[in-house]
């Protein structure tokens, strides 16, 4: 008759797959974590795009003229009170991967970050 417990082989058989299967789990579980970094990282870099384009869209819709400076771009917006206008001004900074936007002294950045693997480059050119 047996008595309870586990006998050396078990114990060894048991050890053997535990060396086994516990690098393979870390390994799944380490591509998974990069993977849900990038996503991460994607989602972060689309946020900014989605901002930055939430502010420039309406400016260049009440637009009345758009101009070239440098490496930006000026706007002139209609105000509320008649024949009276107010400019805002993009700046590009390709190097940094941002806009800043500039409007009565009121300085907004709108910081991309270097784009994400598979996002493609930061082009904003100005022609």
């Amino acid at each position: 008759m047996r008595g309870r417990g586990f006998t050396i082989i078990e114990l060894l058989v048991a050890i053997v797959l535990a060396t086994l299967i516990l690098p393979l789990s870390f390994n799944i579980w380490k591509h998974l974590r990069r993977g849900s970094d990038q996503v991460t990282e994607q989602a972060r870099y689309y946020q900014a795009v989605g901002r930055f384009l939430a502010t420039f869209k309406p400016d260049v819709r009440v637009a009345r003229r758009i101009r070239r400076e440098g490496d930006g771009l000026v706007l002139s917006l209609d105000t509320e009170e008649f024949g009276r206008t107010r400019e805002v001004c993009y700046t590009i900074d390709q190097e940094r991967h941002r806009i800043t936007r500039t409007e009565d002294g009121h300085v907004s950045v709108f910081d991309f970050g270097a784009p994400p693997p598979g996002a493609g480059t930061f082009v904003f050119r100005i022609e």
